[in-house]
């Protein structure tokens, strides 16, 4: 075994990047790195009894592109690996995403790496970062200032979908990579545009560095070091962030905090808390823009109703809460609901009935501060209506002389703005507001000793959409008041 292959080995161990039996997508653009890569693994095929597919995408950015994948075609056959080559137009995505050439071909060949893991169930994407590279990606990181736990630079490993992206040669340097090859007699494609220092990773690697080592010999070493310590820390704020996101609260696609328990936190672990509760909510990683827009706005620190947009959620300031949920729109759907009857009302998570009966039947505790209600049916009628609330809606509520605005209601009952548009209202033909459900009842329809007939409304929750439909859900009610008689 070459001293190659026992420090690559080592990395493997040390890092757990690969286990007996793994399927390994391996990612082979033809140049020395990610060919010394795919030999290394072809030889440790049988320590592992490794399942390997080779992973090749043509970015059209050259006109000798199409060579470089016959190359890796040509690779695989003589290795006797399985291959899959795609293409794609990076300028033109660039161009359609106004993001730069590097972003947009690193979101296009990730996003094929995934494709292929998934397709072959592979639960490894093996990918040819050298040690080098790591150097590289922290000194662009400073010259971009960026976010100082992005410092840690490249990830021995992440999770990319069902699968993990591993990094064999992390530890590894350019230098010894292209000795192995040329001991092994091993040929590669060198890429011009790894030249073109418009690109800045290559003007880090070409002048910035050698300027730097020129005068400061140690310079590599020590931007090694800068990473290795951004990334323990980054670890720590990390394991701190999952632990206060492991206690907080989940209903449906919420994830709420109590906001003391966030001021308490040092800045950047709040930040990071937020990010995972969003990672978690949407399914998905965060992307960069997400990450910038929850540095840029401490919601925690803002006033009630304070708001954070992301790419598939939003994170919002409570009373005495935050929480990060998915983005839903307002409902302006409404339900039509015959009494008797029954109607799910999806778009608030509920499901309504009414039932007609008799006055002696009453409970002796009711309100409609509950998911169920008992109301005059001569004040209900043969038809009721489930909407939304609208600016200006009033409700005359159980024992109060004279209206009040359904807005106050919801201040007096701490429903945060973005929960209002959830909450229904139950209104009669005439578009009187009967209740307001989980909140109040309107006393012109309260059941009285004149009542003789007694229409009970019950509030299903079929799944969370706002606080008063989560309520319902898990079969938590509210307080009631004594029946008014």
């Amino acid at each position: 075994m070459s001293d190659l292959h026992e420090k690559v080995h080592r990395t493997i161990e040390r890092f757990g990047l690969l286990r007996t039996g793994d399927t390994v997508v391996v990612a082979v653009s033809g140049g020395a790195d990610s060919v010394a890569l795919l030999h290394l693994l072809a030889d440790l095929r049988d320590e592992y009894a490794l399942v390997l597919r080779i992973a090749h995408l043509n970015h059209r950015l050259r006109p000798d592109a199409g060579a470089d994948a016959e190359f890796v075609r040509q690779t695989a056959t003589n290795l006797g690996i399985p291959i899959t080559v795609e293409e794609v137009d990076v300028s033109a995505r660039a161009a359609a995403q106004k993001r730069s050439l590097e972003d947009a071909g690193r979101r296009a060949r990730y996003e094929f790496f995934a494709r292929v893991a998934g397709t072959m169930g592979a639960g490894c994407i093996a990918t040819a970062h050298t040690q080098d590279d790591q150097v590289e990606t922290v000194a662009m990181r400073l010259l971009q200032g960026a976010a100082w736990e992005t410092l840690a630079g490249i990830p021995t490993s992440r999770r990319l979908g069902a699968a993990t992206v591993v990094r064999p040669l992390i530890e590894t340097t350019r230098a010894e990579i292209l000795r192995y090859l040329q001991d092994r007699h091993v040929t590669w494609r060198d890429d011009p545009t790894n030249r073109d220092q418009r690109f800045l990773r290559n003007w880090v690697r070409l002048t910035w560095l050698p300027v730097l080592e020129a005068r400061h010999p140690q310079t590599r070493g020590l931007l090694s070091e800068a990473g290795r310590l951004a990334g323990v820390l980054d670890k720590f704020f990390e394991e701190t962030a999952s632990m206060v996101l492991g206690q907080a609260h989940r209903a449906g696609q919420t994830i709420q905090f109590p906001l003391g328990v966030l001021r308490d936190l040092p800045q950047d672990v709040r930040q990071r808390v937020i990010r995972l509760a969003a990672s978690e909510v949407s399914g998905t990683e965060v992307t960069p823009h997400d990450v910038v827009a929850i540095r840029a706005d401490d919601v925690a620190a803002g006033r009630v109703g304070r708001e954070v947009r992301l790419e598939r959620c939003v994170v919002r300031r409570g009373y005495q809460s935050m929480e990060v949920s998915l983005d839903t729109p307002a409902v302006s759907r409404e339900y039509r609901l015959m009494v008797p009857g029954e109607v799910e009302a999806g778009d608030f998570g509920i499901a309504l009935s009414a039932e007609v009966v008799d006055r002696s039947s009453l409970p002796a505790m009711i309100g409609g501060r509950s998911g169920e209600v008992f109301l005059d049916a001569s004040a209900v009628g043969s038809k009721l209506v489930i909407r939304p609330w609208q600016k200006g809606d009033k409700i005359s509520p159980l024992g109060l002389r004279g209206t009040k605005k359904v807005h106050d209601i919801f201040v007096d009952g701490k429903i945060p703005r973005w929960e209002r548009p959830h909450v229904p209202l139950v209104a009669d033909a005439g578009g009187r507001i009967l209740w307001v459900v989980g909140l109040a009842i309107a006393d012109s329809a309260k059941v009285t000793v004149a009542s003789t007939k007694v229409v009970r409304l019950r509030a299903r929750g079929l799944y969370e959409v706002g606080r008063i439909a989560g309520a319902l859900a898990a079969g938590v009610h509210k307080e009631s008041r004594r029946l008014q008689t």
